[in-house]
């Protein structure tokens, strides 16, 4: 039986994220609350920031035990990774060019949108492979969002 989800907080939820499995969900919040767990088991990670996090997108195949990973997202991407020992180690994907607005992830790969454009990056070589300038930055970002959507595992 899927475990109830219990609102911890009256804080506005910005994201929620499940696997393609349906088995892991994420949840961050306006608070700076970041929730990973099973809905079927009682795997989890919690973590508080001392900052809004507007984005999350749990790896596609989190039930592996090999792609125990997840991004979040406020004025930076951060990838946080279960390591050795199950315990969880998180860096830095991308900062300084403003708000992650959007997040999308798909196979290997994590497609975010922030202020200055859009970025690709590659989870198995660990690099960005692309980015896409924003045509017209005077437009504000905020009023005019970055929407994301992968059509299969290599065209977005």
């Amino acid at each position: 039986m899927p475990k109830k989800l219990q609102s911890e907080s009256p804080v506005k939820i910005n994201q929620i994220s499940l696997d393609e499995s349906g088995e892991h969900m994420g949840v961050c919040s306006e608070d700076g609350k970041v929730q990973v767990f099973g809905l079927y088991s009682g795997e989890e990670f919690h973590e508080t920031f001392d900052c809004p996090i507007k984005i999350i997108a749990v790896h596609p195949h989190f039930v592996r035990s090999s792609c125990k990973q997840f991004v979040t997202g406020g004025k930076k991407l951060l990838l946080f990774e279960r390591s050795w020992m199950n315990r969880w180690k998180s860096a830095v994907l991308h900062e300084g060019e403003g708000n992650i607005r959007s997040v999308k992830w798909r196979g290997h790969l994590i497609a975010w949108a922030n202020n200055m454009g859009v970025k690709i990056f590659d989870i198995i070589s660990k690099q960005r492979i692309t980015n896409v300038p924003r045509d017209d930055i005077s437009l504000r970002p905020d009023m005019y969002p970055c929407s994301l959507c992968w059509k299969d595992n290599v065209t977005l």
